[in-house]
């Protein structure tokens, strides 16, 4: 199961990322995640990818 609703999208051209959004309810708050697809240390280092998921985060945050 992929939460309550989820999208993937091409963050960049062959990197594909999964947000995830699970509803909260008395016993759980929300949570949200953003997953990366196995293959994204072949295209990026560790740390650009902790960049990426910074800027989706940011992104999700402020819409």
């Amino acid at each position: 199961e992929w939460g309550s609703a989820s999208f993937v999208f091409q963050a960049l051209p062959r990197l594909p990322l999964m947000v995830t959004y699970w509803l909260g309810d008395e016993d759980f708050p929300s949570a949200c995640k953003i997953m990366f697809d196995e293959s994204a240390s072949h295209y990026l280092p560790i740390d650009a990818c902790a960049i990426l998921g910074g800027m989706v985060a940011k992104k999700i945050i402020h819409s």
